[in-house]
């Protein structure tokens, strides 16, 4: 096993863009490659705000490989076994735009976690997810009064809660 850490700056954050050539999902190909982790082999997305929509776009792309069509990257990637989202910053609900529906991620187990008090990350989307992801669960991480601004993204504060959640998920 292997964990793996991709920074992904100078992208755009928006959902739709996640798929584009040369776009985050290109990336996370072209480094796993780099380690041999392609083809067979089970991978955990986990991320954060954009990273968590990244993570799903990254999960829609594989389902929809294995189950209908073909894309640049999926056919090369193996399969993800579960999805890790804190805070994901994703929308498919656009008309308009090419992002396919969480709704398709049916056989994926999926860990939501969110803390309901987040200034940036409303915990309506969270509720989304868990809606409409089949196999979703939502957590809500009590942190009392805590705030963005307050607390300044310091959310490595609340490892104590976070990782133990995460980590019993990854395990199951």
């Amino acid at each position: 096993r292997a964990a793996v850490i991709i920074e992904q700056p100078k992208h755009n954050s928006r959902s739709a863009t996640n798929i584009d050539a040369g776009g985050p999902i290109e990336v996370i190909y072209s480094v796993l490659k780099q380690l041999n982790i392609e083809n067979d082999r089970e991978v955990i997305p986990i991320g954060y705000s954009w990273g968590g929509g990244i993570a799903i776009s990254l999960a829609l792309e594989l389902y929809h490989h294995k189950s209908k069509s073909q894309t640049r990257v999926a056919n090369k990637i193996g399969k993800i076994k579960k999805l890790v989202l804190f805070m994901p910053s994703y929308s498919d609900l656009d008309t308009n735009s090419k992002q396919r529906k969480v709704s398709s991620l049916t056989n994926l187990p999926t860990l939501i976690l969110w803390f309901p008090v987040d200034q940036i990350h409303p915990y309506t989307l969270g509720q989304y997810l868990v809606k409409n992801i089949p196999q979703s669960s939502l957590t809500f991480l009590d942190c009392g009064k805590f705030t963005n601004w307050k607390g300044a993204w310091n959310y490595e504060v609340y490892d104590f809660l976070i990782v133990p959640l995460m980590l019993n998920f990854i395990k199951e």
